[in-house]
């Protein structure tokens, strides 16, 4: 179900997470020389990236998940 909202989040209601996409800068060009380089190592680390990528999400989805619950749960508290 998609999510709708009557109005935007604040920065200050929504903190800002250090995730390693924020922190870990990557280059968009190719080395011809470091191709080798690029190989089992940064294969490993591109799967470490991702599982904290994936992780930092379910996060996210967990919170806003919690704040469905926390308004429907207001809301019924005041329609009582």
């Amino acid at each position: 179900m998609p999510r709708t909202t009557s109005a935007p989040r604040s920065q200050e209601s929504s903190p800002v997470s250090h995730s390693p996409s924020t922190s870990i800068p990557v280059s968009r060009t190719k080395s011809s020389n470091s191709t080798n380089e690029v190989g089992s190592c940064s294969e490993s680390l591109l799967e470490k990236f991702k599982e904290d990528i994936l992780e930092e999400i379910r996060k996210e989805l967990q919170k806003i998940k919690d704040e469905i619950t926390e308004g429907k749960n207001m809301h019924l508290c005041i329609n009582e």
